[in-house]
């Protein structure tokens, strides 16, 4: 059985409600270039959900559409979603992106390779930290924090 990925994209911008039929076709089209079988999206303007609507299937195999209610596995959206929370934080001059991340962190967090080269905000931002995903270890049917080590998982 072929697994399929769902793919659930968080636009944050301004826009007029004009503009519906042209997200729809790019939207579209980009589903259809990619092969994603079902996404939904919305547009948050002023902190609230201005726009949001599903496409496609979440369930292919029963036909089952997706809706603006669908869960989705979040993957890779969170990694928008914090850069660009910790981007407004940087706008405020709250910490140089060459900052150990351990100057606000309540733990410490390093390599064991290199304990004393400090991991900084902009090695998390450009994905060269040396933390490294240990997919084996995810259990998506578990809710809370894995018991595994970043490092020696």
């Amino acid at each position: 059985m072929k697994k399929f990925y769902l793919l659930s994209i968080i636009v944050t911008c301004n826009i007029i409600a004009n503009a519906q039929p042209a997200i729809d076709t790019f939207l579209q089209n980009y589903m259809f270039t990619h092969h994603i079988p079902g996404m939904s999206a919305c547009i948050i303007k002023n902190g609230k959900v201005a726009w949001a609507k599903a496409y496609g299937l979440a369930d292919i195999a029963n036909n089952k559409p997706v809706t603006t209610n669908t869960i989705f596995m979040i993957e890779s959206v969170s990694k928008t979603i914090t850069a660009d929370a910790l981007m407004n934080v940087w706008e405020n001059g709250t910490f140089n992106l060459n900052d150990s991340i351990n100057s606000v962190l309540p733990w410490n967090v390093h390599n064991p390779w290199f304990p004393n080269v400090p991991i900084t905000f902009s090695q998390l931002l450009t994905h060269t930290s040396s933390i490294r995903d240990s997919w084996h270890l995810y259990n998506y049917q578990v809710l809370g924090d894995s018991p595994y080590s970043q490092y020696n998982a």
